[in-house]
């Protein structure tokens, strides 16, 4: 049976002394240690608490209300103070194990998980101290209001990582709205990137991908500030049309973030993929056939160099605005349809294949941009 207890501050002597708690009521019935599942804590008289070797565990946080199905309703502290939490022995963090707790501001471990809970972090945004060992977690679940939301206090300089070559799938909003610092994954580890992983994460600066088999939605969609960006999507075979793109408003300016989609089963560059981004160069495989989608790499004002293959059309405002981009290089044998006006501002060369350079001169649409033009 593991052990729930608080540490108080002792006035008399200047020292916090930690007090076990063996039991816990709700109205007659005794919950604890004999149906360990929900645990009350009276937090008006606490400030650490600490969770030792209590698998399965499911916190309401001081206002009675338990939740059903084995999880806590969503809760915040009404009393006033700062709290942190300690977990000894407890290697399953539950669903929703501090959802919204919002007066937490550190969490320790000492040992590794080998799982996370649905919504277990969510809106935890006070926290500015965060030490777990996740080097068994094997994946982040989809959720619908995601594991780590909108946790982590601005300025925290949370560093997570995910160590494990076995790690298969980081879910939908894994991150969202998170104010983590850095991420890191096992680059031997192959899984796919869920809409919205890290959307909006406006603080990272730091990510280490391992081997990508898919992008959802969304996924760095305004991840603005990242300054470093590690992975292999050599897997990829498209990236989605998206209303606010996949990697829309993502990178720091400066940054020089170069992206390879190696891939001679790519097929889609979709709608807004690139938009307001700040990527610095992007490769795909030459034998690769797809489509650019509207807008793909619009407004990207760093953008210096793109390497497509054989295109099936290159949509409208696909380069609006790259006022930066000094080299296009395609495979197509036959000119593409283009909808979109390249700009000129930096541009050097479109390298096109040698048989096809008159056609591309001549061509509609790419005729303007004849005097670029070179055969390879």
């Amino acid at each position: 049976m593991g052990h729930l207890y608080y540490e108080n501050k002792n006035f008399a002597g200047g020292a916090f002394e930690k007090k076990i708690i063996k039991s816990v009521y709700f109205g007659k019935e005794l919950l604890w240690p004999h149906i360990p599942l929900f645990i009350t804590v009276d937090t008006s008289i606490s400030k650490t608490i600490t969770l030792e070797n209590v698998n399965g565990l499911s916190i309401d946080w001081g206002d009675g209300n338990f939740g059903t199905g084995g999880s806590a309703t969503t809760h915040t502290f009404s009393d006033i103070g700062i709290y942190e939490i300690k977990i000894e022995g407890m290697s399953v963090i539950p669903d929703a194990f501090l959802t919204s707790q919002t007066s937490v501001i550190k969490l320790f471990s000492k040992i590794l998980f080998s799982s996370i809970g649905d919504n277990a972090f969510y809106y935890c945004s006070a926290i500015t101290s965060f030490i777990a060992d996740f080097s068994k977690i094997t994946q982040i679940h989809d959720s619908n209001t995601g594991v780590f939301r909108n946790a982590f206090a601005s300025g925290s300089h949370i560093e997570l990582n995910f160590s494990s070559d076995a790690f298969i799938k980081l879910g939908v909003q894994a991150f969202y709205v998170s104010k983590v610092w850095k991420v890191h994954f096992s680059p031997n580890a192959t899984f796919s990137v869920g809409g919205g992983a890290f959307s909006t994460c406006n603080e990272l600066v730091e990510v280490t991908l391992g081997r990508i088999t898919s992008l959802g939605d969304n996924a760095f969609y305004n991840c603005s500030a990242i300054t470093s960006f590690t992975a292999d999507f050599s897997q990829i075979t498209q990236i989605p049309d998206s209303s606010s793109g996949v990697f829309r408003n993502a990178f720091a300016s400066g940054s020089h973030i170069e992206l390879n989609f190696s891939s001679d089963a790519f097929t889609k560059l979709g709608v807004q993929a690139f938009y307001v981004s700040k990527v610095w160069k992007v490769h795909f495989s030459p034998n690769a056939t797809f489509s650019v989608g509207g807008g793909a790499f619009s407004a990207c004002n760093e953008l210096v160099e793109v390497t497509l293959g054989i295109v099936t059309i290159i949509d409208t405002n696909a380069f609006y605005n790259c006022i930066k981009l000094q080299t296009i290089r395609i495979s197509n044998p036959n000119p593409p349809p283009i909808n979109t006006v390249i700009p000129t501002n930096s541009l050097q060369k479109i390298y096109v294949p040698a048989a096809s350079l008159s056609a591309y001169q001549n061509a509609t649409g790419w005729i303007a941009y004849a005097s670029y033009m070179e055969g390879f």
